[in-house]
């Protein structure tokens, strides 16, 4: 082997995130089992430096071989903040952090491993009975998943961009003070580190709703699309039941016909950047294919974030222009559904009734009616 590949000594830190603030979970570990002001455990404090998260206060020890670095896991794990909850015995409410610095027969930094044992999320009906202790905690740790999720999606898309010759901007970094997490996972959120998720799921059926989510939210980080995880999903073997003819006639009502242009809020990124541009704000479609922003995503945004995001030196009279362009296209679009609808109704009333009714040809709005942008 390559003996300068091998490192000299490793280095352990063990802690653990609760919320906003972390615990030394080897605080001790050279004293005695048995005193009592040695066993609380100890806050440190998270510094960002220029490229990393610097942990000050906490312990760092020299394993000399793997099984006391085991023996200094199981020390830390026994401090480890835990509770009783209805879905687990022992459910974790905090993330545990292992770091182990590697240091070369020269003394330098070889490189380092964080295994992080992450608290698993709580749905709110899992939750409902906790106490309002409890209940911040689950707050606070589906937050700080939702961040870490993501600022790995933010590093995929920063990792892609580099690998591809483009002339499109380059995606947003990760944002990493979201929470005291993502804090901690800085460096490995860099182009030139790797990131590995490993997600635990139970083969028991009572457990099938949890490790299904589990699985999606993990398919998320690798960067898959909703609807590629949809695609990907068997369907449930379910056998369906015959609909009653009032909910077949029901859905035929519903269902839009197809001459009928589809809502600005379930436009794609293409289509809603070929609107904007036609409307006369080509920096704004340009922002919108950068960010990958669909229909959705616009709509959810306020006119601040639209200002922001979309226009130059943060232009609100432009941005005011974006929201009711869109909007009146909304407004062109429900009106023209809904009469649509009343048309296909009477069709089909007309056919429900009369054996012998035609559904009286295709329909068209009126002449002198709004018509909505056409792609």
């Amino acid at each position: 082997p390559d003996h300068d590949l091998i490192p000299n000594v490793i280095m352990l830190r063990y802690f653990e995130i609760c919320g906003k603030k972390a615990y030394d979970l080897l605080h001790g570990i050279h004293f005695d089992n048995n005193d009592d002001s040695q066993q609380r455990r100890r806050e440190i404090k998270l510094v960002d430096e220029e490229k990393c998260c610097r942990t000050v206060g906490a312990t760092s020890v020299r394993p000399r071989s793997a099984e006391e670095l085991i023996r200094m896991l199981e020390f830390g794990r026994t401090r480890r903040a835990t509770a009783a909850t209805d879905v687990n015995g022992g459910s974790s409410r905090s993330h545990a952090v292992c770091r182990l610095d590697f240091v070369g027969s020269d003394g330098g930094p070889m490189g380092s491993l964080l295994l992080i044992d992450c608290a698993g999320t709580e749905r709110s009906h899992d939750s409902m009975y906790h106490d309002a202790q409890r209940r911040k905690e689950s707050a606070e740790i589906n937050q700080s998943l939702y961040a870490l999720k993501s600022c790995i999606r933010a590093a995929n898309a920063r990792r892609k961009w580099s690998q591809q010759e483009s002339n499109t901007p380059l995606p947003p970094p990760p944002p990493f003070r979201s929470s005291a997490l993502t804090r901690i996972l800085r460096e490995a959120f860099d182009s030139e580190n790797e990131i590995c998720v490993v997600a635990t799921v139970s083969p028991a059926a009572t457990d099938a709703e949890h490790s299904v989510s589990t699985l999606r939210a993990v398919a998320q980080l690798a960067g898959l699309s909703d609807k590629a995880i949809d695609k990907c999903s068997p369907p449930p073997n379910v056998v369906p039941k015959a609909p009653r003819q009032d909910e077949l006639f029901q859905s035929s009502v519903q269902t839009a016909s197809k001459n009928v242009p589809d809502l600005p809020k379930n436009w794609s990124c293409d289509q809603l950047a070929f609107f904007i541009r036609r409307k006369g704000h080509k920096y704004a479609a340009n922002r919108i294919i950068a960010l990958a922003l669909n229909g959705k995503n616009i709509f959810r945004m306020s006119q601040a974030a639209i200002a922001a995001a979309l226009t130059e030196n943060s232009d609100r009279t432009r941005a005011t222009n974006i929201l009711n362009a869109l909007r009146d296209e909304a407004a062109k679009c429900d009106n023209l559904r809904a009469l649509d609808r009343s048309k296909r109704r009477d069709e089909l009333k007309r056919q429900r009734d009369s054996s012998s009714g035609s559904g009286g040809g295709t329909w068209g709005p009126p002449s002198d009616y709004p018509v909505p942008f056409a792609f």
